[in-house]
Order: C-alpha cells, then structure tokens, then sequence
C-alpha cells in the first residue's frame, strides 16, 4: 500500500467522493479528482523536496493565453521556475463505485494534456524532460514527453503504458513519483 494511501490528510476523503461512497451523493465532481492529485504531488514533490518543487493549482501555460493546466509541480532549472510535471483531471461519466473511462473519454484527455505539455515547454524553453498524468475518476495514466519530443510516450517505469487505480495499483504510482522527483532533482530527465 502506497503512503499517500496512509498518510496524506483528506486522501481517503476525496477518494470517498470520486467512489461515491460518502454521503455527498451523484457522480463525482473533477474538482474532487482534482484536489486529490494536489495532496498526493504535495506529498511526494514539496513536502519531501521543498527547496526543489512547488506545486500550483489551475497554473497557466502561457503570459498571454488562459489555458491552464489542473496542477502543475514546478522546479527550479538555470534559476528560472519550469513547470516539470502537467496533471489534467477529467470526472469518470460512468456510474458506480470506478467507472471505467471510455476510449474518447482517454483520447481527449490525453490530447489536452499533450498541448498542455507543449504549450509549457514553448513557454518556460525545452530545458527538460516533462511529465505527465491523467486521471479520469480513480483512473490515471503516466505519461513521459522528452526535450526534443512533442508526443505523449510511456515512462520509463512499472506504470508504463498501462492504466492504473488509485487504489490497487498505489504502489505502482508511489514508485513512478518517486522516480519522476528523483529524476527530476539530478537533472536526469532530458
């Protein structure tokens, strides 16, 4: 079992209402999924590494554009802040406990998550590799895109290519995090 499962405050709370198994009622709301993923990047980037990463709510992309990415973790590279890892949230439109996302419903949220990718590296110059994650209810997938890459690819780790839960597959997301802010702090992800 992963440590954001034990040990962030409000974890099992948000996971509560994205499952519907509170007393909030309906479907899930993406803020929910939203303010989940911040505690876990609050967790595994700025509390464990705060001279490193700082993590920002509806960050935007560009000075002169409004799109915004749901969460972004941002380090320091050359003294100048870059954004390092995009996270875009999408609320799951099935019914039930963990609805499983549809085909499109992965497609355009991956699609959005790839110009928010592209749109950082434009803005802030392409001085490292980003990553990223999208998650649709208790779903997510881990995504990798390199300095000279425009293109969603895999990571490099246990969750490469593959759709996880929140839940089950916690361990896995530990690890790529992990990875990813280790990674990232000895300027390995090019």
């Amino acid at each position: 079992m992963a440590q954001y499962l034990r040990l962030v405050p409000f974890v099992g709370k948000y996971i509560g209402r994205i499952m519907n198994t509170d007393q909030t009622g309906g479907r899930a709301r993406e803020d929910q999924v939203d303010h989940l993923w911040n505690n876990i990047f609050v967790y595994y980037f700025q509390r464990l590494r705060p001279e490193v990463f700082t993590v920002e709510r509806e960050s935007y992309l560009s000075p002169t554009q409004q799109r915004r990415a749901n969460i972004a973790v941002v380090n320091l590279r050359n003294n100048r802040m870059h954004k390092c890892i995009l996270f875009e949230a999408k609320r799951p439109s099935g019914q039930g406990p963990e609805p499983n996302p549809t085909a499109a419903e992965w497609a355009a949220a991956e699609l959005e998550l790839e110009q928010n990718l592209n749109l950082a590296k434009l803005t802030d110059g392409s001085v490292q590799g980003m990553y990223g994650v999208v998650a649709i209810g208790m779903w997510c997938r881990m995504f990798y895109v390199t300095t000279n890459a425009n293109v969603l690819g895999p990571t490099q780790g246990l969750g490469a290519g593959r759709t996880l839960n929140l839940i089950t597959d916690s361990k896995t997301i530990e690890e790529e995090l992990k990875d990813w802010a280790t990674n990232i702090h000895a300027r390995t992800n090019v």
